[in-house]
């Protein structure tokens, strides 16, 4: 339809950029297809390429980002981070960036992602400290301490990174309010949020586990599964297991899941029973994170 009907259509519904859905409006030719509403956090945009690409018409972006070549920092906090934070603050650190100010960016890998690159204003660093003591007017870091002995400016936003993979193993018939239970119990201990949650991973003799399999659907969480040959090639600190040696054939699946989950990253809690649940933290290095949030084609 036309734009102007569309836009009579929802304007009694809208609240916030936060809170409204994407609205794509497509003239009746296929010929242009305009990203109306909710372009990157509600995710027009990427709907608009998808479309233009498949219908073979012309796409309509007009977001401030996009059309200068830089980079949507909320699409980037909403793939790349797990905290609440001030919607305030980062419209004033997206506004410093379009404005051309000095912009600080952490850590340093956030340089490769598509649209930091051919901007002088574009400012990268290795440390949180160097980060927050930048001559930049703002700046954006994901990072894992919730407090930090450097102290941020008004217009610098610091969030924690969705990185945490969770290897789990558990008996047969397991609910979901057991698995529900048991994943809370880990992250408080961790300190960790629950949107830091990037995988679930358990043995491919799990893949019709019901309630494992409604808990990552009910959540969002991908569910990855790996064999047991997958599982017996990783070096794991706790000992082996001998019910998982008896029942799969596998030293462990808690630990050598969530190792295997995050591609060789850090285990920061070795297997803990809770009740017919064992679980495992690992943490993915964020290089992949970045390099995973490329191949999505974000951007």
């Amino acid at each position: 339809m036309a734009v102007g009907i569309a836009v009579r259509m929802v304007a009694p519904y809208l609240k916030s950029k936060w809170e409204d859905p994407a609205v794509v409006v497509m003239d009746d030719q296929g010929k242009n297809i305009i990203s109306l509403l909710s372009g990157h956090w509600g995710g027009a945009n990427e709907l608009t390429r998808d479309l233009a690409q498949l219908l073979g018409g012309h796409r309509v972006i007009t977001t401030a980002s996009d059309s200068r070549g830089l980079p949507a920092l909320d699409v980037m906090i909403k793939d790349l981070g797990a905290d609440s934070f001030s919607t305030q603050k980062l419209k004033k650190i997206q506004a410093a960036l379009i404005a051309g100010q000095p912009v600080g960016f952490y850590p340093a890998e956030l340089r490769n992602l598509p649209g930091m690159q051919g901007h002088n204003n574009l400012h990268f660093y290795n440390t949180v400290e160097k980060f927050a003591s930048s001559k930049c007017s703002a700046g954006l870091g994901f990072a894992h301490a919730k407090k930090s002995s450097a102290k941020l400016k008004p217009r610098f936003l610091i969030i924690h990174p969705k990185d945490v993979v969770i290897g789990i193993g558990c008996n047969k018939g397991v609910s979901v309010r057991e698995i529900k239970d048991a994943i809370s119990t880990v992250l408080r201990k961790l300190d960790l949020p629950a949107a830091a949650i990037c995988a679930l991973c358990t043995i491919a003799a799990k893949c019709g586990e019901k309630g494992l399999v409604e808990y990552a659907a009910a959540q969002g969480i991908p569910l990855k599964f790996f064999n047991p040959a997958e599982l017996n090639s990783v070096i794991i600190p706790s000992r082996k297991s001998i019910h998982a040696q008896r029942a799969f054939g596998v030293q462990g699946v808690a630990e050598p899941s969530a190792i295997l989950g995050s591609q060789g990253g850090m285990l920061i809690m070795k297997k803990m029973k809770l009740g017919n649940i064992t679980l495992a933290v690992a943490r993915m290095p964020f290089d992949l994170l970045i390099k995973n949030y490329r191949a999505c084609g974000n951007g």
